[in-house]
């Protein structure tokens, strides 16, 4: 098989794990909450994790997508317009990732091992839902960019 077709292969892994694993963080944390502290300190680190797995799904994305930009184009001068956009929109999906969506989850589980009340997670979850929305808004917008014409 073809390191390009290999690339590829990753690329569209890493975008479903972009897309997939930040899905059920918010709700995980909101249905353990009213079971207690045990319960909501097994959601956080459920939360955590996939938390690290959308970014290392963002990261690998964009990763794979610039080796392929090199890998199939020759670099980014051969590269189309609408490739470029999706790189910079990519880019944008990974500070929010690494920026708004990762950060808030720390702070859920480091609140969930001093025993928070719902006022102080209500703002994290909010930050959670924004982190989770933009970024899957900014995948489907790039993802329409890569494919169509």
């Amino acid at each position: 098989m073809p390191a390009a077709n290999l690339l590829v292969i990753f690329h569209i892994a890493f975008a479903a794990l972009w897309l997939g694993a930040p899905l059920f963080i918010r709700s995980t944390l909101k249905q353990a909450e009213p079971h207690g502290a045990p319960a909501f300190r097994g959601a956080a680190a459920v939360a955590a994790k996939a938390a690290t797995f959308t970014g290392a799904g963002a990261a690998g994305a964009l990763l794979t997508g610039v080796g392929m930009i090199f890998l199939r184009y020759g670099g980014m001068k051969g590269l189309p317009v609408r490739f470029h956009v999706a790189l910079g929109l990519v880019l944008v999906g990974c500070g929010v990732v690494f920026g708004l969506l990762r950060p808030a989850v720390g702070k859920v589980v480091a609140a969930a091992e001093t025993g928070a009340d719902a006022a102080t997670l209500a703002p994290l979850y909010k930050k959670i839902a924004m982190g989770t929305g933009i970024g899957h808004l900014i995948w489907l917008v790039s993802l329409v960019l890569m494919y169509a014409n």
